[in-house]
């Protein structure tokens, strides 16, 4: 490692512990802007972290859906009639029709979603409840922790037996047992005969209560050839998903599905590609750029609002950082060497000590000039204490002299005057640092020079 490198880390260590202590006299002298400003931090990394987690729960293979990755829902057909394009969710009957002999998949399950209301305790609660056949429980992997899901015999005879998340036993039967047990839903007794740990509340296969379709006493009123409420949960053999699109594809090309129409097409996705899909308008495919262009700007609008809180917290005395003043006056020293051409311009290592004393009430810009018109109007290459002196009561004496005089008792003229003459005696005649003092091209100080008869020297 350089002798730089070691200087830079040195330096790089000196600021962040000034940093630090300088956090906390913030905190101490701004307390509410402090306090405002982390709860502004907490909410963001709350939201989040709130966020990140909604999408690991609706894209990733946790338990029960370990099988995301592979697992296909076909939740809509479309029906083409011409320029015409009428969609809905497929029918239990066309469903069973059509997709239940599909050679690419492993297995394949039916349900549907529906919500009942119940009365206990003189209260009212409303519950959600998911039709579906045993094959359901192949394809998730829910964890039991009372008794077994219902089995295909129990489906085909529309046996009223239920299996109920943990939440709902916790509300119908408080903290007693809940198998062999039943519950009224819409006006039917079902037999409780398992109960697991639920879903996330995200998940497509979320439910408060689970009974076989086969009791579902809305079908013949719901149910179409073609339309309905159902959807299939479609578990794929591998992991190639389009072998199994593709293999409905040609199923419905052949089937004769409705009259009159020009073709009939289902859509089949996985849980990311349905989340993808929700920020397009193309229904065929998941165009993720747009997924991850809209997940990005929501994560920068939250990130900016603690970016804009801490916009100020820096903006602070330099007293309070005097340990990076030797730092920073190094910093502009570098940048001066290079715009004058002055290489080998040094400030005596004295003149740092007297530099953190001072007040500077302008804050690092007047330190930026207190340096800057050192070197101007140095003409050696090592910067001492004297030199800073003299160009600070020069840059302060502006300040200074702000008090205007009473009206009336000078003219514009006179204070020019004035000015010029304090300026002249100050820079000892040389017009250059005296124009430059004033603000004035060299020109434009001749003429006033010959205006108000004050005795010059010429200058190249």
């Amino acid at each position: 490692m350089t002798a730089s490198k070691s200087v830079n880390l040195y330096n790089l260590e000196i600021m962040l512990k000034n940093y630090i202590k300088l956090t906390f006299k913030v905190m101490l002298r701004k307390k509410y802007y402090t306090a405002l400003t982390l709860v502004g931090i907490s909410l963001t990394l709350m939201v989040i972290t709130v966020f990140a987690s909604f999408l690991d729960q609706i894209v990733s293979a946790n338990p029960p859906e370990i099988h995301r990755e592979r697992t296909l829902i076909l939740d809509k057909v479309s029906v083409y009639k011409g320029d015409k394009k009428t969609d809905a969710a497929p029918s239990i009957s066309f469903l069973q029709k059509n997709i239940r002999a599909l050679q690419s998949t492993e297995t394949i399950s039916y349900f549907t979603t529906r919500e009942f209301i119940s009365f206990l305790n003189g209260k009212t609660a409303g519950h959600i409840l998911k039709f579906t056949d045993e094959n359901f429980w192949k394809i998730t992997d829910f964890e039991f922790l009372e008794g077994k899901p219902f089995n295909i015999i129990e489906v085909r005879k529309g046996a009223r037996v239920a299996v109920i998340s943990e939440k709902t036993k916790a509300y119908f039967f408080k903290d007693g047992a809940a198998l062999g047990k039943t519950f009224p839903i819409q006006g039917i007794a079902y037999q409780v005969i398992g109960v697991v740990k639920p879903a996330t509340p995200f998940s497509r296969i979320y439910s408060d209560v689970y009974v076989p379709y086969t009791t579902d006493v809305n079908t013949q009123r719901t149910e179409k050839a073609l339309e309905g409420t159902y959807n299939a949960l479609l578990l794929a053999k591998t992991n190639d998903l389009k072998k199994v699109r593709a293999e409905l594809r040609g199923i419905l090309k052949k089937a004769n599905l409705v009259s009159g129409a020009d073709s009939v097409k289902v859509h089949a996705f996985t849980a990311l590609e349905q989340f993808a899909k929700s920020s397009s308008f193309n229904d065929d495919e998941p165009e993720y750029g747009k997924t991850a262009i809209v997940i990005s700007i929501v994560l920068i609008l939250f990130m900016l609002i603690p970016a804009i809180s801490l916009v100020n917290i820096n903006v602070t005395r330099i007293g309070e950082r005097a340990e990076d003043i030797p730092i920073l006056a190094n910093y502009f020293l570098k940048n001066l060497k290079e715009i004058y051409q002055r290489p080998k311009l040094q400030i005596d290592r004295k003149t740092y000590n007297w530099l953190k004393s001072l007040p500077l009430p302008g804050n690092i810009r007047e330190l930026k000039n207190l340096i800057e018109r050192t070197v101007l109007l140095s003409e050696g290459d090592y910067l001492y204490i004297k030199d800073f002196e003299q160009h600070l009561e020069a840059q302060r004496l502006p300040n200074a002299s702000l008090t205007l005089p009473a009206v009336g008792t000078l003219s514009i003229d006179e204070m020019e005057l004035s000015m010029i003459r304090n300026a002249m005696a100050f820079h000892q005649n040389n017009i250059s640092r005296v124009a430059k003092a004033l603000g004035l091209s060299r020109g434009t100080l001749y003429r006033k020079l010959e205006k108000y008869n004050i005795p010059y020297e010429a200058q190249n």
